[in-house]
């Protein structure tokens, strides 16, 4: 009995030692994740293992040694330098391959790419990614229905094309004391570059007067970079905050959740895999303030599933380019012009009537 005694004495003891060291490497690492995320938050430039400082301007790729010695097709694709043969390209007017946007690195005098940027699409030669790589490629196509490979690429700070929006648009003078408005993001299991990037475009193209904040509702993910690392990711923005959901409602009940706490008199509703150009939310508060009974919604670009390009031209002609979305008989979606009566009495910069 006394053996025995001893024996569990002595396992408690190495249990605690065991424990406090387990906790002290926990507590070493969350400080180490944490400082790292911050620098990603905040724009912080991390090139070859190395803190540079100051804000980054162009997507940084981890240091490769493999890849670092490679020349000619190839290097470009994941390292980010040297660009060759069209590895990382999108299309021009004529469908020919041209090269993403380039700039000068910081810290280097060597020509990096950055793929996205100003809104533009990647498209990845397969053929020159490794099994592991075109794996990884293939499994984000197929979860996500969406290039997650290109995503990842592509920075949470990505610049759009302010040619985008209508000049018209831009010279309209809004209201300076419009009410702040809180905007709702749902999502489940969605992949971690497009979320943070739809949270980022939101911070970086809202004018924090009339941000309210951002509720990021977790409907029930099971996604692990979803659970404390977003926690982590989110403790580090500004007016940024995560609702979880117990169990999955689908998306309309989960944004209902989110509505019912809401305090501010407006709220805008957005998905997780969308991003924003400057000025989105400015004509809509407008709208609200003029009428507030109106359900009004913005004409926003789309992202091309294959390459991630954001595409949005602001029509030239009503009729022609604006059609209304509506449903048949067999409850089929289509496309339907307005009447050509109603559009002539509209100016460009002039909301439009539209079926909920």
């Amino acid at each position: 009995m006394q053996e025995m005694t001893k024996v569990t004495t002595q396992l408690q003891a190495e249990f605690g030692q065991e424990k406090a060291q387990m906790q002290t490497t926990i507590s070493q690492l969350q400080t180490a994740l944490s400082q790292v995320i911050k620098g990603f938050v905040t724009g912080q430039e991390y090139t070859h293992g190395t803190y540079y400082g100051g804000p980054a301007n162009y997507l940084c790729l981890p240091n490769n040694p493999e890849l670092s010695n490679r020349t000619g097709p190839g290097r470009s694709l994941l390292y980010g330098t040297e660009y060759q043969n069209g590895d990382v390209f999108k299309k021009g007017a004529q469908n020919e391959d041209v090269p993403c946007a380039l700039c000068r690195s910081q810290n280097t005098s060597t020509t990096v790419m950055i793929p996205g940027e100003m809104g533009n699409g990647v498209r990845i030669n397969v053929t020159l990614l490794s099994p592991k790589d075109k794996k990884i490629y293939d499994e984000g196509v197929k979860k996500h229905r969406m290039n997650i490979y290109v995503s990842d690429l592509i920075s949470v700070h990505r610049t759009l094309d302010p040619n985008m929006v209508d000049p018209r648009c831009k010279s309209i003078i809004y209201n300076e004391n419009l009410d702040p408005c809180t905007v709702i993001i749902p999502f489940r299991d969605e992949a971690w570059s497009l979320l943070i990037r739809t949270v980022h475009g939101v911070l970086d193209r809202t004018p924090h007067s009339i941000l309210e904040e951002i509720v990021l509702v977790d409907d029930g993910s099971t996604e692990d970079d979803l659970k404390y690392r977003l926690d982590l990711y989110v403790s580090y923005l500004p007016k940024v905050r995560i609702m979880r959901l117990q169990k999955s409602l689908g998306k309309m009940a989960a944004c209902q959740k989110a509505v019912d706490l809401v305090k501010t008199t407006h709220f805008a509703l957005l998905d997780s895999h969308s991003e924003v150009y400057e000025g989105w939310l400015q004509p809509l508060l407008q709208r609200l303030t003029e009428n507030p009974k109106l359900f009004v919604t913005p004409m926003v670009g789309n992202i091309y599933p294959s390459t991630l390009e954001y595409f949005y031209h602001y029509p030239k002609d009503l009729y022609k380019d604006f059609m209304a979305m509506t449903f048949d008989f067999f409850l089929y979606q289509q496309w339907s012009p307005f009447k050509k009566e109603y559009i002539k009495t509209l100016k460009p910069t002039e909301p439009i009537r539209y079926v909920v």
